[in-house]
């Protein structure tokens, strides 16, 4: 008990620091998902439909096999909401039965993805289903609340860990919610809801192990790796960049008068007990889970009809390193507008749009600032390494993931931002910890309140 009421009073160590986290990591967060959700009836274009299957089948008390049709309730949900998609034309709602070929092939292909996030939104959609009377497809949704309030809660935990003023973490929680990728992902069925709050997790424990020693952190670290790809594979992004991260702290409390071979091995010993057990666990998760998946699946994923739009163009390396850029903004880039865009018709208040563009910009600056502050600063940080390593691993993991769907699907991977969206929280957590002045922390503010304004603005017209 006493324990845990220093925890509590290291988190909030005032009132006014409750309010605060109680406006930007719940209040503002919830409004502008709330808002998402209820402008955008129509389902995402980016595979909402897919997931929200896997969610129905999961609910059922089964794990979908790659390849198989999708289910009647999910075909439904697809035909009386719609695609957000300029000319797809779905069957009528009213229909008895629902063919899956009508609806793009209506193939389950997001089954190959871990269950994790499927059964936790699978189960915790019961409260807006069968409280607040939402139907099954909105209540899914609205999950989405909860795991960007529970990511925002525990990157407030980190910043309090490492000794930030809450007014400064309020700052950055404001960067998270209001960035358009966020707001997206937690308003959208899709596992890509779960990644800020994977990454806020790898902070935490990160943070938590450089101020504390305990005997259970080498389990708690392995124990997170397994879990963590089990939400979604490309957060094994995120656990290399921390692993990478932590490696280098150990290098740096090592006796520099040692050789060169001797600080490495210095440093690798109690390295092992933590990112060498992150990754170990990561690794062994990721491959359970690929060798009974592909046991499983029912389709060729070379030749599945749903992936045909992305094949007929030349792939190669250039190329993919080329969509790897994309990744260099987890929290900006890659995002659709944020009311529904039917394609290429862009709905919605276009002198909004161009301003929030504007911002989105500037916050994609600022954290790309901030990856490459370490070529500026001395002495250097850790905070500067963070987030240069996480800089370089966006992009590295991203051109790997790349790859590796080019060669599973023979197919145009189009690399996207969210792959790597864990990873925004390093950023956002690198540049409130590198802030110098007070003009400095003000522009941050300005940034983070323009652009939940914009937000609004678009969302509500």
């Amino acid at each position: 008990m006493d324990t845990l009421k220093k925890a509590m009073r290291l988190v909030f160590p005032h009132a006014w620091s409750v309010v605060l986290a109680a406006v930007f990591c719940l209040i503002i967060p919830t409004l502008l998902v709330a808002t998402h959700i209820n402008k955008n009836s129509e389902l995402s274009p980016i595979d909402e439909g897919a997931h929200y299957d896997y969610i129905v089948r999961i609910s059922s008390g089964e794990i979908p096999r790659f390849g198989e049709a999708m289910q009647q309730e999910t075909l439904k949900t697809i035909a009386c909401n719609g695609v957000a998609l300029h000319d797809f034309i779905t069957p009528r709602c009213d229909s008895s039965t629902f063919v899956p070929r009508d609806f793009g092939g209506g193939l389950s292909y997001e089954a190959q993805q871990a269950p994790a996030y499927y059964g936790i939104t699978a189960v915790a959609r019961w409260v807006p289903e069968k409280v607040l009377g939402f139907d099954g497809f909105v209540a899914a949704r609205s999950v989405g609340v909860l795991w960007i309030v529970s990511a925002l809660l525990v990157f407030w935990a980190t910043g309090r860990v490492l000794g930030f003023n809450p007014l400064l973490i309020a700052s950055g929680c404001l960067l998270i919610s209001a960035a358009p990728l966020s707001i997206y992902v937690s308003s959208n069925v899709t596992n890509d809801a779960s990644g800020l709050f994977s990454g806020s997790i790898l902070l935490l424990i990160s943070a938590l192990s450089l101020k504390y020693q305990r005997r259970w952190f080498p389990y708690l670290f392995f124990v997170v790796g397994l879990i963590l790809p089990l939400f979604k594979v490309t957060n094994l992004i995120a656990i290399a960049i921390i692993a990478i991260v932590l490696l280098i702290w150990n290098l740096g409390k090592v006796n520099r008068w040692e050789s060169q071979k001797q600080r490495l091995v210095s440093a690798l010993r109690p390295w092992s007990a933590t990112g060498g057990l992150l990754i170990l666990g990561g690794a062994l998760s990721s491959l359970v889970w690929s060798a009974l998946e592909m046991s499983r699946s029912i389709a060729d994923p070379k030749t599945i009809s749903t992936f045909n739009v992305l094949r007929g163009t030349p792939v190669g390396l250039s190329k993919i390193a080329s969509e790897s850029l994309q990744m260099l903004g987890p929290l900006t880039n890659s995002y659709s507008a944020l009311l529904s865009n039917n394609g290429t018709h862009i709905v919605g208040n276009l002198t909004a749009i161009n301003f929030l563009t504007i911002s989105t910009f500037c916050l994609y600056g600022l954290l790309l600032a901030a990856g490459f502050s370490i070529l500026f600063l001395s002495p250097r940080k850790l905070l500067s390494w963070l987030a240069f390593v996480s800089v370089c691993g966006l992009f590295l993991g991203g051109f790997v993931f790349g790859v590796v769907n080019w060669r599973t699907y023979d197919i145009d991977p189009s690399i996207t931002a969210r792959y790597g969206i864990a990873v925004g929280s390093f950023l956002v957590l690198s540049v409130i910890g590198l802030l110098r002045g007070k003009w400095s922390k003000i522009g941050v503010w300005a940034l983070g309140i323009s652009g939940a304004l914009l937000d609004f603005w678009i969302m509500l017209g």
